[in-house]
Parts: C-alpha cells; structure tokens; sequence
C-alpha cells in the first residue's frame, strides 16, 4: 500500500448537484465535499490516504454509475486523470513537460494505482 502525498485528493465528475449527492453517501467515513466548480460542474472532492484508497473510490464510483445510469465520468488525482465507465478504468496521459521527457518513458505510468481487477495496457484499462 503506497502512501499518496497528504494533500492528494481525488476530484469525481458528477452530472447534476443530485448526483455528486448520492456519490457523497456512498462513501461513509470520509471527509468529502460536493461543490459546483466556475464552470457549473458538479464536483465531489474526497481526500485519499493511499493508493488502496483510489481502487476503493473507483470502485465505489462504478457501483453509483451503474445505479444511476452513467455512462462515464472522469477521476482526477493530481496530474493523473482516470476515464471510468461500468467495467473499465482509462489512465489518461497527460503531455510532459520538457524536463520529464528524457527522464521518464510516455505511455502509461507503471507505479499508477488501478482499480482492483483492472489491468492498464497504454493507456486503456480492461477488466
């Protein structure tokens, strides 16, 4: 279980203000916070402790999705930005900055955190 850094927060789309509502009590426990952004997207913020955190919100997301009738949504952690959908979690790349470019490899990270279940191959997670 890899520690994520204090401050990391997982940032969920959600399509009505009803919606991040019913995200937010399926998730017991933690200190989350369902807000509109400056753009009228209703965004449910919930703070992680480690990357076993992330594969339980995921999971957590998919089931409300599958509830509600969703078809997709995005989870941002950071820099990272995971498409999710009823079966399947994609890991969007983000562009490198010029001095990341010789010191990391593109393509999809091998150290970012999955859905429990889900496999990442360049960028598109299957189940």
């Amino acid at each position: 279980m890899a520690p994520l850094n204090e401050a990391e927060v997982a940032f969920v789309k959600a399509p009505s203000g009803l919606a991040g509502f019913l995200l937010v009590t399926r998730l017991p426990g933690s200190r989350r916070q369902n807000t509109q952004d400056v753009d009228g997207q209703w965004i449910v913020r919930v703070p992680l402790m480690d990357t076993s955190a992330l594969r339980a919100l995921i999971k957590r997301v998919q089931a409300w999705m599958r509830q509600e009738q969703i078809a997709s949504t995005t989870v941002s952690v950071g820099a990272d930005v995971y498409r999710v959908g009823f079966d399947h979690v994609d890991l969007e790349t983000r562009p490198k900055r010029a001095n990341e470019l010789e010191e990391k490899p593109t393509g999809v990270r091998e150290d970012a955190p999955r859905a429990s279940g889900v496999q990442a191959t360049r960028g598109r997670a299957t189940a």
